[in-house]
């Protein structure tokens, strides 16, 4: 490692320190990141946490989503789904708004909570950045509440998805 991630830390803990009230929100998102690309997730979800919710609604949507990746990160998927419900609630709506969806779907998956996740997965299909993955997802959902007929069915289309990063 070349400690350019820790001199970032450094220097933006230093920044935040001495910013006045309207750099605060756009610096405490750089370090969450700052925090997250080292996967110090305890210290990125304070970062992320320290953004005012009166912040602008951009900064506040990175700051929530963020967050939401921390939480599922150190395992806390309830508190993760919060944040990522909290992201989609946003005027706009935010340009992360289908990454917290998508978050909203992973973090069910992880609490073994399939049916909802299958639900959560099946609304991303239309969107093409999580087609695959979220078709992918959804037929694990079906293999893993004991329909193994229909998850056979699902991952045999998968497998003859040309370029499909799950077809094998």
């Amino acid at each position: 490692a070349s400690g350019a991630g820790d001199q970032a830390i450094t220097a933006l803990q230093k920044a935040l320190a001495d910013a006045g009230p309207a750099d605060r929100a756009r610096l405490s998102v750089a370090l969450g990141e700052a925090f997250a690309n080292l996967q110090r997730w305890a210290e990125a979800l304070a970062a992320y946490e320290g953004v005012a919710k009166d912040a602008p609604v951009d900064l506040r949507g990175d700051a929530l989503y963020g967050a939401c990746f921390a939480l599922h990160s150190l395992g806390k998927h309830e508190e993760s789904i919060a944040r990522a419900t909290a992201l989609r609630a946003l005027p706009g709506p935010h340009r992360l708004a289908d990454q917290g969806s998508f978050a909203i779907a992973e973090n069910l998956f992880a609490l073994q909570r399939y049916e909802p996740a299958e639900q959560a997965y099946a609304a991303l299909l239309a969107h093409e950045t999580f087609r695959e993955k979220a078709g992918w997802k959804a037929a694990w959902c079906r293999y893993l509440r004991a329909d193994k007929v229909t998850a056979a069915q699902r991952f045999e289309a998968i497998s003859k998805t040309e370029g499909s990063p799950f077809a094998e």
